[in-house]
């Protein structure tokens, strides 16, 4: 693989040391005539960018910089796994392995901050005497997790993947590559379809609403979804803005049937590690688990809905 040219490594060098809070990420502009190759590099140093702006934050102890890093090195993994489709394309798999190495560094505080901030904070008031014990448990189990996930952007393997991915943009910006004369505009749609026959492939294996595969299919919207947002700026506006407002609708209400599940593990975690008084743990996981699994079974039922009309749905970008 090349090296990286100066001009690269600043664009992710001062992402990287801008901002000392959570980033979301910038939208991609791309333009249907320009080379598929241009088109990947650009996507792929947004990516890299969005990630270099969080470490930062995540120093910080901001809740907010782990959300939007792990967001960052998962659309980097979908645009990789893109570029994976393209003939010719510079092998990723190594890449992409990193980047949920990096992102799995990230997991458990991401993890216990949701757990706290939406499962815990969204129980009864009156639970709140029954629940202070599983509070303190888990708040040992949220200190050691951010300290992992601070040590992992302090690690030097985050600093070598970015430049590694640095090097990836400009082997994709060098002369010569096998998509030269293939327009962005003619790979786009062949990619977006790739994606969204892998969803309905996930959603044709739900059932009746089987969490695993509920848990698949959210995984395969999700990372249509990170598509459809890089190559929305090929499109008419509207048409993309339209079919990412029920994309994400569908997302949210998955995301929310995950959550109880995602629950369920975090509070073995914690039963399991306990120190504190057992019996009363058992009992706070007890009415947590029986309050969220309740409301998990109407999202469920409104999330197979909301597939069967989405799945339907002629894509914009036919």
């Amino acid at each position: 693989m090349n090296r990286p040219n100066n001009g690269t490594l600043r664009v992710v060098a001062g992402a990287r040391n801008s901002r000392h809070r959570a980033v979301r990420a910038n939208p991609v502009r791309l333009t249907g005539d320009m080379r598929a190759a241009d088109g990947f590099r650009i996507i792929v140093m947004e990516c890299a960018a969005h990630i270099a702006a969080n470490i930062g934050a995540v120093r910080n102890g901001e809740r907010e910089g782990v959300h939007q890093m792990r967001v960052g090195l998962r659309r980097m993994n979908v645009a990789l796994a893109m570029l994976k489709m393209m003939p010719g394309s510079p092998g990723v798999k190594r890449l992409r392995k990193r980047t949920r190495a990096l992102a799995a560094g990230l997991g458990q505080a991401r993890d216990l901050d949701v757990f706290v901030d939406e499962i815990l904070a969204g129980m009864p008031a009156d639970d709140a005497a029954a629940l202070e014990t599983l509070r303190v448990e888990t708040d040992r189990l949220h200190r050691d997790a951010w300290a992992v996930a601070k040590m992992a952007v302090e690690d030097r393997a985050l600093d070598a993947f970015l430049d590694e991915i640095a090097a990836l943009a400009e082997e994709l910006s060098a002369p010569g590559q096998a998509e030269d004369r293939k327009a962005l505009s003619q790979s786009a749609p062949d990619v977006l379809d790739r994606l969204l026959s892998r969803a309905r492939k996930r959603g044709r294996r739900i059932g009746n609403g089987d969490d695993r595969a509920l848990h698949r299919l959210r995984i395969a919207l999700k990372k249509l979804r990170y598509a459809v947002e890089f190559f929305e700026s090929l499109y008419p506006h509207k048409s993309g803005r339209r079919y990412l407002k029920r994309l994400k609708a569908m997302q949210d209400l998955l995301g929310r049937v995950n959550d109880a599940a995602a629950a369920r593990a975090t509070l073995k975690r914690v039963l399991d590690g306990a120190d504190g008084d057992v019996a009363a743990l058992r009992y706070a996981a007890g009415l947590v688990t029986g309050f969220h699994d309740a409301r998990a079974d109407g999202l469920r039922a409104a999330a197979l809905k909301e597939w069967g009309a989405f799945s339907e749905r002629t894509p914009f970008w036919r």
